[in-house]
């Protein structure tokens, strides 16, 4: 895969490990979680207040290009 996202996922290292892609995105309300030392993208927030705005954001982009 080229992508890999993760939100709030402890046990980072399994997660990271076996993961090999181009980019990673990680979601955390910990500033100092492990994950972000490893992503190409880290967003520090609360999963459940980031993933609906981000999917809508998506939404309204993919709406827009067609």
């Amino acid at each position: 895969p080229r992508l890999y996202s993760s939100a709030g996922v402890s046990g980072t290292h399994y997660h990271i490990r076996g993961v090999n892609t181009e980019h990673k995105i990680a979601i955390d309300i910990d500033r100092s979680a492990q994950i972000f030392k490893s992503c190409s993208l880290g967003i520090l927030g609360n999963l459940h207040t980031v993933l609906p705005a981000l999917s809508d954001k998506i939404s309204r982009i993919m709406q827009e290009s067609q």
